[in-house]
């Protein structure tokens, strides 16, 4: 079992119909209103990949570069990001 000291969930986001530009920008201020960006071991790090996710993606590919180093600081930090759409019904099975 992974030791996860944070999860952010933004599944809702990840699979919604808003242009990559809205997703993006809402998945940053997910992050930045969270304990992992509150308490991450590199926070000007972590600031700069938010800036760029509001800033600079403008296409997938751009989501992805800067999705991918997300993902490492999070790794990093023991953060769990939660891109699925079934994780909450998976939770309530996997405890009931």
């Amino acid at each position: 079992m992974s030791n996860w000291k944070y999860m952010i969930d933004v599944a809702d986001i990840f699979h919604s119909d808003r242009p990559i530009t809205s997703k993006a920008h809402l998945i940053a201020l997910r992050i930045r209103v969270s304990d992992w960006y509150a308490n991450t071991t590199d926070k000007p790090w972590l600031e700069s990949l938010c800036s760029d996710l509001d800033r600079l993606v403008n296409t997938v590919w751009e989501f992805d570069d800067v999705w991918d180093q997300v993902y490492g600081q999070a790794d990093m930090d023991h953060c769990l990001i939660n891109t699925k759409e079934d994780h909450q019904n998976e939770r309530r099975t996997s405890t009931s």
